[in-house]
């Protein structure tokens, strides 16, 4: 009998030490903690970007001129799915795709870890490129370290080289802060040095315009969980998470990182243009840029200085200010480094958030107040005129056999003999050349079809002119080739009276260098 006793003894011992079972998380537990904490909500912050009140300032004299000013008050708020880096970077150790982070703050942009020693289930990560999927791994036991490893060796199994996406975003600052939110980042990001080189311009003769440069070489995402105890292992404890886990402090997750390069340039264009203008112009400057195309050249480079704040690629991650640049310089550093290769540092540029309760996307909500003021020159110590550019009437085109091979130019001019311009600050100047001449013997005529110039203004000052200034030549295409003066002339018109030569048809007689021509150029000015 006691032999049977200890052979049942033996076995239960076996089978007691045999037995494999491990702890077993509180997965209901844990959902419920989880979804009964909520999700970080910004839904109070409702997208738009509306005018609160407007009022025109008159007569402000703002260096030498005196404007009519328009001002218009809106008010902003943004939601933000994506959310860049902030510059003065705080996340630099929790910013990887998988780590769990309290919701608190994350609407600030600051990833607050639960930490990397609670227990974790297996993660799948999978890199995504402009060229295809990269590949995907598992982290067996996730941490920022685990992780770093496992990218890694994606990125060396499988790249060679890929070509960034890149994306271009043009907004008009009206204030540093309405930029940064549309561009998708907050203005309190830009810390010290970073904050004042990039305060905004806005005055008569300057204008502030904000362009970020986005080049992504690869995403990292991460599986989703079915339910928050997913992405826990069985060694989790509820009391782990009780510290963290609040309605007040939702637990989240970092769902995906984009690793590239953030250039963010700020143009200040200096002359009086309003911001329909000035968005327009740097649009088609740039408009070739996101299918690989070249920069248009503009007048946006002549009147405009550069600042540039580069985040990524070989400068690694502290923002750095790259101060005054020119346009060519700015043009060759987003051209640098525009492919990622595994020679390439990776940089995290943006991230999204989502809420580990319901898998939602954390929206990060901002608002803000700004003035757009839109400047309009006040005309009351001007004096404006029309000016109708007729005809050249070939009275003698001074040809003894055929008739006369014309060309011609039309100007007006200040007196400095500069020339003026009309109400969409164009060039007064209409002309043809030798190659484009216009036959026309005695008794004919040069009609302009361009001729109609409206809106110049003059200063009603003591010692203010303008010429009406007419040239025409003859081009002997068919012997030797040479051009002669057919005509010149310029009349001039002195403030106050202008001369009052006003609403009649003007015939204005061309001097020849040399030969028998006789011709006329008729034109008519209206006083407005």
């Amino acid at each position: 009998m006691k032999k049977y006793l200890a052979i049942l003894i033996s076995i239960l011992i076996f089978y007691s030490c045999s037995d494999t079972t491990g702890p077993t998380k509180p997965a209901k537990d844990i959902d419920d903690l989880v979804r009964n904490a909520g999700v970080v909500n910004t839904s109070v912050v409702t997208e738009k970007d509306e005018k609160v009140s407007e009022e025109t300032q008159l007569n402000v004299l703002e260096g030498v001129k005196k404007w009519n000013i328009k001002l218009t008050k809106k008010s902003l708020a943004w939601n933000l799915d994506n959310n860049i880096i902030p510059f003065n970077n705080p996340n630099a150790n929790t910013l990887w795709a998988g780590a769990l982070v309290q919701g608190n703050e994350v609407p600030n942009g600051i990833l607050n870890s639960i930490g990397d020693n609670l227990s974790r289930t297996p993660l799948t990560i999978t890199v995504q490129s402009g060229s295809g999927n990269l590949g995907n791994n598992i982290i067996e036991k996730p941490s920022n370290a685990n992780y770093s490893k496992v990218l890694q060796d994606i990125l060396d199994k499988n790249v060679t080289k890929c070509t960034a996406k890149q994306y271009l975003t043009v907004q008009i600052a009206h204030s540093k802060q309405q930029a940064c939110i549309k561009l998708g980042f907050s203005a309190n990001w830009l810390t010290g040095s970073l904050s004042t080189n990039f305060e905004t311009n806005n005055s008569s003769e300057q204008k502030s315009i904000y362009l970020l440069f986005k080049q992504v070489y690869f995403t990292v995402s991460v599986n989703e969980p079915t339910k928050p105890s997913d992405y826990f292992g069985d060694n989790i404890k509820l009391e782990d998470l009780n510290y963290f886990v609040k309605p007040n402090n939702p637990l989240c997750y970092v769902a995906s990182v984009d690793y590239g390069r953030l250039i963010l340039v700020k143009m200040t264009y200096n002359e009086n243009i309003t911001s329909t203008e000035l968005d327009a112009k740097v649009k088609l400057a740039f408009s070739a840029y996101e299918v690989g195309g070249d920069y248009k050249t503009t007048d946006i480079e002549s009147k405009s200085t550069f600042e540039c704040l580069i985040l990524g690629g070989s400068n690694g991650g502290a923002a750095k200010a790259l101060g005054s640049m020119n346009l060519n310089g700015i043009l060759d550093l987003i051209k640098a480094e525009s492919e990622y290769t595994p020679n390439t540092p990776a940089y995290p540029i943006s991230y999204v958030v989502k809420n580990l309760a319901d898998n939602s996307i954390v929206k990060l909500g901002e608002s803000t107040e700004y003035t757009v003021k839109e400047y309009t020159e006040n005309r009351e110590d001007y004096q404006t005129f029309d000016f109708y550019l007729s005809q050249f009437n070939i009275i003698d085109d001074g040809n003894f056999w055929g008739d006369g091979k014309f060309f011609y130019k039309i100007q007006i001019i200040d007196k400095n003999g500069n020339l003026l311009k009309d109400v969409n600050d164009k060039d007064i100047i209409i002309q043809t050349d030798k190659f484009n001449y216009i036959k026309v013997g005695d008794g004919g005529k040069i009609t302009l079809t361009n001729g109609i110039i409206k809106g110049v203004a003059l200063k009603k000052q003591s010692g203010e002119q303008f010429t009406v200034s007419a040239q025409i030549w003859d081009y002997d295409a068919d012997t030797d080739l040479e051009i002669h003066q057919a005509g010149k002339q310029g009349n001039i018109y002195n403030y106050p009276s202008w001369n009052n030569d006003f609403n009649n048809w003007i015939y204005m007689n061309l001097v020849p260098d040399a030969g028998d021509y006789n011709i006329q150029f008729i034109y008519r000015i209206e006083k407005k």
